[in-house]
């Protein structure tokens, strides 16, 4: 099994009757394959007949939007909420849109391929013929957008191949062997899970705190993740220190336990944060992420001696101070 950022679920049927067929349980495989890329999730089912006979069966997906924020998810109740909108419909797609109390527009666009025999604003249905030992498969692309952004998408080959490239990209890779292949095994996994939480900010790569309440920036969590990965990737502490930097307190505002100079603890770009419902859309009130910064920036540069660089956040670290 590749310690990949793919899921895989492998599943089987039970026993169905109904007045016209009969498939006895497990004669149907069905693998389920999904990954997230450029914001999107793209997922494949394939399903095969294990029997010496056709079978013709509908295969269903059903599909919502509630847009509830994280913090609603965790419990916070709303006392508004903004405005689904209509959904779109059309041969091979589906728009789910909402139109938050920000006057953010948000919209849940969902692709499917080959095209379903029937669609509707809330479920996709596919026809498949499977001959003795066939199999058929569908696809379906989910993105999500905010106003005016229009991420490409692409096909799910496409998106596996990228994917799969950038995970080999021996440029981007160090391999650690030893005598033990489960300790190969657990390296392999250890840093297929950094490079999935890893995600590209403008100043450069910042590990994400944890899926899926904490898929944000921490400021404290990023810098310790920076300083263990220090001597074999020095670009996470850069993106880091860019990114901290740039986020850094101006001025003084208890609803954030913001002072100048102090470090970001936890960054939400969602719509309660937006509205002010949550401190968090910058918020400082942690002690360790400021000094643990300084920590950072010191390291960085006796591993790099990237006098450039740290030149450029030079005022930050003072401020920091």
């Amino acid at each position: 099994m590749r310690a990949d950022h793919v899921l895989t679920v492998e599943l089987t049927n039970p026993d169905y009757r109904d007045l016209q067929d009969t498939v006895p349980r497990d004669a149907l495989h069905v693998a389920f394959t999904s990954f997230l890329m450029d914001g999107s999730w793209y997922a494949r089912v394939v399903v095969h007949n294990f029997t010496l006979h056709e079978i013709d069966i509908d295969a269903s997906l059903r599909f919502a939007a509630d847009w509830a924020d994280v913090f609603e998810i965790r419990g916070i109740k709303r006392p508004r909420r903004g405005t689904p909108c209509e959904a779109r419909v059309e041969t091979d797609r589906v728009v789910l849109g909402y139109e938050g109390l920000d006057r953010v527009k948000r919209e849940t666009r969902l692709v499917f391929s080959p095209k379903p025999s029937a669609l509707a604003a809330a479920n996709s249905t596919w026809r498949l013929k499977l001959p003795p030992h066939g199999e058929q498969s569908f696809e379906v692309t989910a993105t999500f957008v905010a106003q005016v952004d229009a991420r490409p998408t692409t096909t799910f080959d496409r998106a596996m191949s990228r994917l799969r490239g950038e995970c080999d990209d021996p440029d981007q890779r160090v391999v650690i062997a030893a005598s033990n292949p489960r300790i190969d095994e657990w390296m392999e996994r250890s840093a297929c899970d950094l490079r999935m939480m890893l995600t590209a900010r403008k100043e450069g790569p910042y590990p994400y705190a944890g899926v899926p309440w904490y898929s944000t920036v921490f400021g404290r969590d990023g810098i310790i993740t920076a300083l263990e990965v220090l001597w074999l990737d020095p670009s996470v502490a850069r993106g880091v220190l860019g990114h901290l930097a740039a986020t850094q307190a101006t001025e003084s505002d208890p609803s954030r336990d913001a002072e100048p100079g102090k470090i970001i603890h936890e960054e939400r770009l969602g719509e309660m944060a937006a509205l002010g419902e949550i401190p968090f859309a910058r918020y400082y009130g942690t002690i360790d992420a400021t000094p643990l910064f300084l920590i950072l920036a010191g390291a960085y540069y006796r591993r790099t001696a990237d006098r450039a660089f740290l030149e450029s956040i030079w005022p930050n670290v003072e401020r920091a101070l």
